[in-house]
C-alpha cells in the first residue's frame, strides 16, 4: 500500500466517522482533500475517486447543500456506470443517493428519472418476483419521502410498467 493509498484511506475513515457522528462540515473538507489526492494518483474516473465521492455526497447532504450532493452524485454516477456498469448494485446505491439529493433540493420530476434508472438497474438483480419489484418501488417511495410530491403516482405507475406489470395503483 502507497503512502498516497494510505492517506486517502485514513482520511475517508475520519470524515465517515464524522457523517456518523452527524459533524457533515467536518466531513466535508476530509472528503474533498481525500477525492483530490485520488485524482492526482489514479485519475478523475478511478475507483478509487467513486469512493471518495460517497461520503462528499453524504456530507453535503447531511450539511443541506443539496444542490452540491446532486453534482457530487452525478459524478459518482457517471463513475459506477462506467466502471461497474449500470446495473451493479453500487451504481444501484449511487443512482438512490443521487436521487435523495434531487428530491431534497426540490427537483422531483429529475429525481423521478433517476429513481427510475434505479428500478431497472434493480429489476435486473431481484429474483424477477412482482412482488421484490413492488416492494423496491414502495421502499423508494417512503424511504425518500416522494409521496409529498404529485407525481408519486406517475412514478410508480412508471415504475410498474418497466416490468412490463402495469398495475392501477389508484385502487
Amino acid at each position: 500500500m502507497t503512502a498516497i493509498t494510505e492517506t486517502i484511506e485514513r482520511l475517508l475513515k475520519e470524515a465517515n466517522r464524522a457523517i456518523e457522528e452527524g459533524r457533515p462540515e467536518d466531513a466535508s473538507p476530509l472528503a474533498e482533500r481525500a477525492r483530490g489526492l485520488a485524482e492526482k494518483a489514479y485519475g478523475c474516473a478511478s475507483s478509487e475517486v467513486a469512493d471518495c465521492l460517497a461520503p462528499l455526497a453524504i456530507s453535503q447532504f447531511q450539511a443541506g447543500d443539496y444542490e452540491a450532493s446532486a453534482r457530487t452524485g452525478f459524478d459518482l454516477v457517471r463513475i459506477n456506470e462506467s466502471r461497474l456498469g449500470r446495473e451493479h448494485l453500487n451504481t444501484v446505491g449511487s443512482l438512490l443517493q443521487l436521487g435523495a439529493s434531487l428530491v431534497a433540493g426540490s427537483t422531483p420530476r429529475a429525481a423521478t428519472d433517476v429513481f427510475k434508472r434505479a428500478l431497472m438497474a434493480l429489476e435486473k438483480n431481484l429474483s424477477g418476483s412482482p412482488y421484490d419489484y413492488e416492494r423496491a418501488v414502495r421502499f423508494i417511495a417512503e424511504k425518500y419521502e416522494l409521496r409529498g410530491f404529485p407525481d408519486l403516482l406517475s412514478f410508480e405507475k412508471a415504475a410498474y410498467g418497466f416490468q412490463g406489470q402495469f398495475r392501477s395503483l389508484e385502487e
